[in-house]
């Protein structure tokens, strides 16, 4: 298949970029629930919504890549 010349980046491989994601995830949600999170909970939400707002746009990447080429 022959693709359009231009200056947009593609994700080759979008597997890596979602599983790796998720591993943060779920090293937040650990956090999240332990015991001697009380000095870091407010960092760890906020890396926790962050980590959830780049899966979904990973996620939507993904479609729209898709449907380019």
């Amino acid at each position: 298949m022959n693709f359009k010349v231009t200056e947009i980046l593609l994700i080759k491989n979008f597997e890596e970029c979602i599983g790796l994601n998720d591993e943060h995830l779920g090293v937040m949600t650990n956090l999240f629930y332990s015991p001697y999170k009380a000095v870091f909970e407010q960092d760890i939400e906020v890396l926790k919504i962050g980590l959830e707002v780049v899966s979904e746009v990973l996620e939507f990447w993904m479609k729209l890549q898709v449907s380019y080429m």
